[in-house]
């Protein structure tokens, strides 16, 4: 399941390689970002100001609890079960190649706070470090080892960044969500 995951992530950015940008950044080299945003209304279940949690109903009936809401958001105190609030969303996969970091393979997965004076959210963040192990250019793949030591071929469609990659580096698939709530 893993590996074809991964090789139809790697497939789907070389295909949107044509119209993402590639910038240098450092050692590292950012090959494709692609974001989406998302603006929702959700109505408010309930409020524990007690333990400054917040539960919050999204149009399609899904549940989201935001627990442990910093007490720099002040507006908390205002809320009421049935209010509105305003949920923004947002979801970035980036893939970045590593020159020459092969070796140590790993997943990083990081939950951050998220706060102003009217709201509350959170950023989850999982980045997967695998080595390249093998890049053919006229065949247009990438061998890839993942987390797990398996070695899949990857189809990669934009031949420019996949002329960058070579046996030793690292691709890191890197997603962000992020979810913020804002009081009406």
């Amino acid at each position: 399941m893993r590996t074809k995951l991964l090789a139809s992530i790697l497939l789907t950015a070389g295909l949107m390689a044509g119209t993402a940008s590639i910038a240098a950044t450092g050692q590292d080299e950012l090959l494709v970002a692609t974001s989406e945003r998302k603006i929702d209304e959700a109505r408010v279940v309930s409020v524990d100001l007690a333990t400054r949690s917040v539960v919050l109903q999204m149009p399609n009936g899904q549940m989201l609890e935001f627990t442990n809401i910093n007490p720099k958001v002040t507006r908390l105190n205002t809320l009421k079960p049935n209010d509105t609030a305003t949920v923004t969303g947002s979801e970035t996969m980036a893939f970045v190649l590593q020159k020459g970091t092969a070796g140590i393979r790993k997943v990083i997965d990081t939950n951050t706070q998220d706060l102003s004076v009217d709201g509350a959210g959170m950023t989850l963040t999982h980045t997967v470090y695998n080595d390249i192990v093998g890049v053919n250019v006229a065949a247009g793949t990438m061998r890839v080892k993942d987390f797990a030591g398996k070695i899949i071929t990857v189809p990669v469609a934009n031949k420019e960044w996949l002329t960058q990659a070579a046996a030793g580096d690292q691709l890191l698939v890197v997603t962000r969500a992020s979810m913020m709530a804002f009081a009406n």
